[in-house]
């Protein structure tokens, strides 16, 4: 990229639709000065310095991290991989909706993070926000729609989401105008506009860039209710869903058997729910919240694993300090 001229002193911050910017302010008067900045994007770093009003860019390789984003990247999709049963993990987010959050959790060996917006209050602009500071850090953002209705699902994906999961899916029409609302024409219905978050702001044909969000794009349905599960082989078969993920809290209240994780009503609903999903090539979720339970799951044939939730694990580990603090006293 050749030289800026840049007229006017900077000072420029906290533009987390494009990354992470970092400008000095400087002296147009200072002929010697010189001012370096760093502009992480689309997994690179760019490295920029001023020298008396001239911006000049370069481009370097980035860290380790992000050389293993290359590499991820050359590999099959999230959703190619979870279609193909095979193991994808990441965590669930219902409060830490923080900076840092998508790092911490990818340095954690975290593949997505699945942002929640049915319980905990996230709303578009602080998912966009969050969808933005995944951008080259080698994890996909994803979230949980209150509902299944278009203008969740689609402003979700427009905002920056590579992956939408909706709540109480209940039947095959359900799944149909999900399926719609997420994909373009002429496999779905979702309206059209580039050159935004979703596309990085980057030109391109849109029927590549259609396309391209169509594979990419993974979208689950969850199985939480007694008439999900009488319907879950019927949602199975609905082109344009890619995951069943089990709500199992939920699941088992409308089962009658609030909590009862280890009843039988609810061990043969996951067996349902996983014949289901095998048969018509689906992906299979849940949230597990510890070690035994991801490794139980897993064994039921679960392949797209979330571990959740953050708050719980965030207080388990301080309260573990904590403790052993106090019982020493």
């Amino acid at each position: 990229m050749g030289p800026v001229r840049a007229w006017l002193g900077i000072a420029i911050t906290g533009f987390p639709e494009f990354g992470q910017f970092c400008f000095r302010s400087f002296s147009r008067s200072t002929q010697d000065s010189q001012v370096r900045c760093v502009y992480r994007f689309r997994h690179a770093r760019v490295t920029g310095h001023l020298y008396s009003g001239d911006f000049r860019i370069s481009r370097r390789a980035g860290s380790a991290a992000r050389n293993r984003m290359g590499e991820t990247l050359a590999k099959r999709s999230l959703r190619a991989r979870a279609l193909a049963g095979e193991a994808v993990v990441g965590a669930m987010v219902f409060e830490c909706f923080t900076p840092g959050i998508a790092q911490i959790l990818e340095l954690a060996g975290a593949e997505f993070v699945l942002y929640d917006m049915e319980h905990a209050g996230l709303g578009l602009e602080t998912l966009k926000q969050q969808c933005s500071f995944c951008r080259g850090v080698g994890i996909a953002p994803m979230v949980r729609v209150p509902r299944g209705e278009y203008h969740f699902l689609a402003r979700a994906l427009d905002v920056g989401a590579q992956g939408v999961m909706v709540p109480m899916v209940e039947s095959a029409k359900a799944a149909r105008l999900i399926a719609e609302a997420t994909h373009y024409p002429p496999k779905g219905r979702r309206g059209a506009a580039f050159g935004f978050a979703h596309d990085d702001y980057e030109p391109g044909a849109p029927r590549d860039k259609m396309k391209a969000a169509d594979q990419r794009n993974v979208v689950i349905a969850q199985i939480e209710t007694e008439r999900g599960l009488h319907e879950v082989e019927a949602i199975a078969a609905v082109d344009g869903i890619d995951v069943l993920w089990v709500g199992h809290f939920d699941l088992t209240n409308f089962l009658g058997i609030p909590g009862e994780f280890d009843h039988p009503k609810f061990l043969d609903a996951l067996k349902r729910i996983v014949a289901a999903g095998r048969k018509h090539k689906k992906g299979l979720g849940y949230m597990p919240a510890d070690e035994q339970s991801a490794r139980q799951y897993k064994a039921l044939g679960f392949n797209m694993l979330a571990a959740g939730t953050d708050q719980a694990i965030l207080m388990n580990g301080y309260r573990s300090i904590i403790g052993s603090v106090r019982s020493d006293a």
